[in-house]
């Protein structure tokens, strides 16, 4: 998934330093494609993140309502936002320029450049809502703790925070699909997530497991309460985790 802080490649840390996500930098183009290829289509990502939606109805009724996403890919989350929220000054940042010249061709505010460059340079209190949609997994733990601590500087008393990132907990996901992207320094617990946005200062935060993967044929023969439901949930479970956090 593409971010916000290197200079282009698309992982935030810098892929081509120690303990980054790879040797070589991999071009904007050939991140698009793997993006295009293993992320999901765009119409799928944005039945997904409706899910979100219903948390948003009170947050952003104001006229005056504004939102960041960073990391904003190909856009799905904010083509979301303006269908649902017309009103909102929703906008998006990401280093990757395929995506960044896509995304202003279809009408939505998108910058190219440094997510943590672009937070530091914010105004306390400035958006109701910042979201990260698969980010925080590319990021190593120190620039993802800077980062939590400037969402929460920047967000407006009340405002929202939702982070969403690969379930490492499942099996499926942590032992073999996270390592489709190839930018993906390593997998991110949904525990340490949690400590590190609680970290930062918000005052409320909740641990969503989200988008099941569990075979149906399984999940449906499978006795609720029982070891082998235990079982089942480890090695497929949820393919993703949410944490969302009120200021």
């Amino acid at each position: 998934r593409t971010n916000g802080t290197s200079s282009d490649p698309s992982p935030v840390h810098d892929p081509s330093s120690p303990g980054g996500a790879s040797s070589v930098p991999l071009s904007p183009s050939l991140y698009a494609e793997i993006e295009d290829r293993f992320r999901g289509s765009e119409s799928e990502i944005a039945r997904r993140q409706t899910a979100y939606l219903p948390d948003l109805e009170s947050l952003l009724s104001a006229p005056s309502s504004s939102a960041l996403d960073i990391g904003s890919g190909r856009g799905e989350w904010l083509h979301l936002l303006r269908d649902k929220f017309p009103n909102v000054a929703a906008e998006g940042v990401d280093t990757n320029a395929i995506f960044v010249e896509e995304s202003r061709s279809t009408g939505i505010n998108v910058a190219h450049g440094d997510a943590l460059t672009r937070l530091h340079n914010t105004s306390d209190a400035t958006y109701d809502l910042i979201t990260m949609f698969h980010v925080a997994e590319h990021l190593p733990l120190q620039e993802l703790d800077h980062m939590c601590a400037d969402i929460a500087r920047v967000l407006k008393p009340g405002g929202l925070f939702i982070c969403e990132t690969p379930n490492c907990a499942s099996l499926s996901v942590g032992a073999s699909t996270f390592w489709i992207d190839p930018t993906h320094p390593r997998p991110l617990h949904p525990e340490v997530l949690q400590f590190v946005v609680q970290r930062a200062g918000f005052s409320h935060v909740e641990v969503r497991l989200m988008h099941p993967i569990t075979p149906t044929t399984i999940a449906e023969g499978t006795e609720q309460g029982s070891v082998t439901a235990e079982i089942v949930a480890a090695i497929w479970g949820h393919g993703d985790i949410a944490v969302v956090a009120r200021r």
